[in-house]
C-alpha cells in the first residue's frame, strides 16, 4: 500500500513539474499564438481566436483537452491521430475543426 502511494505522488510531482516547464518554455515563444500559450499543457483551459487556419507544434505546446471557439463555434481538442469538428445540425456545414497529427501530435485548426 505505502509503495503504491509513493509511486502515485511520484507521478502527480512528476506531471506538474512537466506543466509547468512546459508552460514556462512557450510563454514567450514567437511559434505559439499569443491566445493559446497559456492554453498549453493546461487541459480544460478555453481560448478563442481570430485566425481560423493555425498549426500548433505539440513538441512546444499541448494543447489536448483544451477548448477553442471561434465565434461562439467550439471544439475541444482531441488525443493524437483523432479530430474533433462543430457540425452546424441546422446546415449541416462543419465550421470548425481541429485535427491532431497521429506522429507528431501537431494540432491544426481550420474551417
Amino acid at each position: 500500500m505505502r509503495a503504491l502511494l509513493m509511486l502515485i505522488v511520484g507521478s502527480a510531482i512528476t506531471a506538474t513539474t512537466d506543466c509547468r516547464s512546459h508552460g514556462a518554455s512557450v510563454s514567450g515563444s514567437p511559434s505559439i499564438p499569443a491566445a493559446f500559450r497559456t492554453a498549453c499543457g493546461h487541459p480544460g483551459s478555453h481560448v478563442t481566436i481570430t485566425k481560423v487556419q493555425v498549426t500548433i507544434s505539440h513538441r512546444v505546446c499541448d494543447l489536448t483537452g483544451v477548448e477553442v471557439d471561434d465565434n461562439g463555434v467550439g471544439v475541444t481538442i482531441p488525443a493524437y491521430g483523432e479530430a474533433a469538428a462543430f457540425l452546424d445540425t441546422v446546415s449541416g456545414v462543419v465550421q470548425l475543426v481541429a485535427e491532431v497529427d497521429p506522429r507528431t501530435g501537431d494540432v491544426t485548426i481550420h474551417e
